[in-house]
């Protein structure tokens, strides 16, 4: 009886051939129009039973963390990525991605230091006693003038009698000859009106001296009000982004190594997937992280690039879909 039945299509197929052609056209282009409705799944349903608790704790942690991560990584001399222009373009990157669809929230050494000093964490400033001279002129240097002053007057406010004789018996000694003369001609020569002779030099060594002289309790106060008044790292000078990222010696502080792949050569934006991500979902992150890469305008000898799941998933779909419309071809 089978052989009855398929000796009767055959000799239909004989018989109609051009029909039978033009159906089946009609056929594989109906069939080619659901194509595009198509979904691959690559998520864990496809590995673990959905019903097993294995599944249930991943899609809880999921939902409230998010799914898989797509990192941009910078690559180039660390002179070239621990700078100010890297660092605000960086910022402007980062700022970007976070409004791309399904992207839930990013994470970068911008990000995470502008978190700490916003919590007026002190820790943010390492701890290289060696360096600390230093890391104090290069704060001083991104404060603006009003912040100087006021942080000036805070300082001045909290001498004590002995301070105060301190700096007054150490700026009297910066005078020239010259300087006492003029107060002398002046016909006033009291530590009030010898000080006032001082010039902008002599200022700032005063300045510097006075931080020489502070306790325990001032110093915190001052480091805590520097912090407050900090701008964002985006907008810090390269000088003291070196101070806050790398140590002495050049090597980038630990809690920020993560970040900062090989001793600062590489940057590392990581970039937090929504719970739930479909390939043609993760086609559309790639391509808008992409445009927003090219619009940050990256100095061409840094080189950048974008890796992990999503973008694996997201390169995979064009390929299958292109292998399938074959197939059915």
């Amino acid at each position: 009886m089978t052989n009855r039945f398929f000796t009767k299509i055959s000799q239909i197929i004989h018989n109609n051939p051009i029909k039978v052609i033009i159906a089946v056209v009609l056929l594989t282009i109906g069939l080619a129009f659901g194509l595009p409705n198509i979904q691959m799944n690559m998520g864990n349903e496809v590995f673990v039973d959905t019903n097993s608790q294995v599944y249930k704790d991943t899609k809880t942690y999921q939902e409230n963390f998010g799914g898989g991560s797509a990192y941009v990584l910078i690559s180039g001399d660390q002179d070239q990525i621990v700078t100010h222009t890297t660092m605000k373009k960086v910022a402007a990157l980062e700022n970007k991605i976070n409004k791309v669809d399904h992207i839930r929230s990013s994470t970068s050494v911008v990000s995470l230091l502008n978190q700490e000093l916003e919590s007026n964490a002190a820790s943010t400033m390492g701890g290289d006693a060696k360096g600390s001279d230093k890391l104090q002129k290069d704060l001083m240097a991104n404060l603006t003038t009003s912040q100087k002053t006021a942080l000036q007057a805070k300082l001045q406010a909290s001498l004590t009698p002995e301070q105060q004789q301190q700096m007054g018996q150490y700026g009297l000694s910066l005078l020239t000859p010259q300087q006492k003369m003029a107060a002398a001609q002046a016909g006033n020569q009291s530590p009030a009106t010898l000080m006032k002779q001082l010039d902008k030099t002599q200022q700032a060594k005063v300045q510097q001296y006075l931080f020489t002289i502070l306790n325990q309790d001032q110093q915190q106060m001052l480091q805590k009000q520097m912090l407050a008044d900090l701008p964002k790292v985006e907008h810090m000078s390269t000088a003291l982004l070196r101070d806050l990222m790398l140590d002495s010696k050049g090597h980038v502080r630990s809690q920020l190594s993560a970040l900062l792949p090989k001793n600062g050569q590489n940057l590392l934006i990581m970039a937090n997937m929504a719970a739930k991500t479909d390939m043609t979902t993760n086609v559309q992150v790639v391509h808008d992280v992409w445009h927003d890469i090219k619009q940050a305008g990256f100095q061409s000898d840094l080189k950048v690039r974008l890796a992990e799941n999503p973008v694996i998933m997201g390169g995979i779909q064009p390929l299958v879909m292109k292998t399938m419309a074959t197939m059915l071809v």
